[in-house]
């Protein structure tokens, strides 16, 4: 198991559309191809790693992957979940995050919670403008 959780976005500068997703399954692609543990979302990679040399490896491999497609410009946006005391793993953190979504009453209930205190802030006379898009009341 590793030590790492590594999320990765691959953003192509210069192609000649406005589609990337070529770009991104050669970029997935580099990681498969190293036999590694991963798992492909909407905007990230999340890649189970040892080591900051296997993301250096990574990275470049992508570099050189894309580079061969073309590209001269790569925008790389990662995330790192380093554990210094225990090995981590991606479906371990989601398993943990769905285990309480469960008991908890899962994201209906939440979201619910999160429109009554909208509109508690709101009835407390907090203007529209002083509750921030994401929900959260803030000061005036």
């Amino acid at each position: 198991m590793a030590r790492m959780v590594v999320s990765i976005s691959v953003i192509p500068i210069g192609t000649q559309g406005t589609s990337v997703s070529r770009y991104v399954s050669r970029a997935i692609s580099v990681i498969e191809r190293a036999g590694l543990t991963h798992r492909v979302s909407a905007g990230f990679t999340d890649v189970e790693l040892d080591s900051y040399d296997q993301l250096a490896s990574i990275l470049s491999g992508i570099e050189s992957e894309l580079s061969g497609m073309g590209v001269s410009r790569i925008d790389f946006f990662i995330k790192i979940d380093r554990r210094l005391d225990s090995e981590l793993s991606i479906e371990g953190k989601v398993s943990k995050v769905s285990g309480r979504e469960r008991r908890s009453g899962g994201i209906r209930a939440a979201s619910g919670a999160l429109g009554r205190a909208i509109r508690t802030a709101r009835g407390r006379g907090a203007s529209r403008s002083s509750v921030a898009p994401g929900g959260l009341a803030v000061s005036p």
